[in-house]
């Protein structure tokens, strides 16, 4: 009835059928423009730095800065923008203020930040957020991919699961 098995020797669980994607082809999805961000300025940078952060890694993983209408604030603010590319796509970007507000670019597909880094390995660290993946890169872990919107209790939208199974 749910298209599992079950072996009676081991008792593990297992899918009997191909899994398919769920209205993949159905969705369309408003691409952010590649324009919106420019390097981090050096107060940006500084930032990052006072974190372990260095300008490398935030030039490794596309890190920009740029102004942007916060939702939480109700008006324009200077943000961090982690873009979020699938191959040379810009896909969605986050954008973080410095009363640590956030927000994902409007109607755009929701996709893991930094998923590029895994193509060529068997596995991945996923983490809670970007923070934690540019982290990892510096120290060396390159394979670090973040969810889109956190790790939340109640109702966390899980389309970048399906979005990134080819991945």
């Amino acid at each position: 009835e749910r298209g599992l098995g079950t072996c009676h020797n081991c008792n593990t669980t297992f899918q009997l059928h191909t899994y398919q994607r769920k209205g993949a082809s159905e969705r369309t999805y408003i691409r952010p423009e590649v324009i919106h961000s420019k390097p981090p300025t050096s107060k940006v940078t500084e930032w990052f730095n006072t974190r372990g952060i260095s300008q490398k890694t935030l030039i490794d993983l596309n890190v920009g800065e740029g102004s942007e209408y916060m939702p939480q604030t109700g008006r324009q603010e200077n943000t961090i923008q982690f873009n979020y590319f699938m191959g040379d796509q810009l896909i969605n970007v986050k954008y973080r203020d410095g009363r640590k507000n956030f927000k994902l670019y409007k109607g755009a597909e929701k996709v893991f930040y930094n998923i590029n880094s895994i193509v060529g390995y068997d596995t991945c660290v996923i983490t809670e957020g970007e923070m934690d993946v540019l982290a990892l890169h510096e120290a060396g872990i390159k394979n670090a991919i973040s969810v889109p919107n956190g790790a939340t209790l109640n109702s966390n939208n899980l389309d970048y699961l399906d979005n990134c199974i080819d991945y």
